[in-house]
């Protein structure tokens, strides 16, 4: 079953702000950059594991 609600968790912010700008889904973006912008921990945590993930 499909839903309209979407978690978006410190795991998993990166992965969903990335999707959101392929798929241009805004409203999920915006979302994901406001969460970045208000939880300075979660920022940090999610630039690590982004280079993390592009340096292999």
């Amino acid at each position: 079953m499909y839903t309209t609600e979407l978690w978006i968790t410190e795991e998993n912010v990166i992965d969903m702000l990335l999707i959101s700008c392929l798929l241009q889904v805004r409203t999920v973006k915006e979302a994901c950059m406001f969460i970045l912008i208000k939880q300075p921990s979660w920022k940090r945590g999610a630039v690590k594991r982004l280079s993390n993930n592009l340096n292999g």
